[in-house]
């Protein structure tokens, strides 16, 4: 879910910042860092700023939610545009 370069996807940890591919993967680096995160992004649509946290037990409690253009059936369908 690491991104090799920053992204609109930042989650920072207690030492470091770590940039993800997309929405999905940002929750991903909460598990892997299994830590308290603290995640900023904008919504897809508005444009609006979105921060939240999160950690390996506990999502988010945040009234957000995540859309997936392609269903997760067909993610390696075309991994690329997903």
């Amino acid at each position: 879910p690491f991104a090799s370069e920053p992204t609109p996807y930042e989650v920072a940890g207690k030492r470091t910042t770590w940039f993800a591919n997309c929405a999905w993967d940002m929750l991903g680096i909460a598990m892997i860092a299994r830590e308290w995160v603290s995640i900023d992004t904008r919504c897809g649509d508005c444009g609006e700023t979105i921060r939240l946290s999160a950690d390996h037990e506990t999502p988010s409690r945040e009234d957000l939610v995540v859309h997936f253009l392609v269903p997760a059936r067909r993610w390696y369908d075309d991994i690329g545009f997903t």
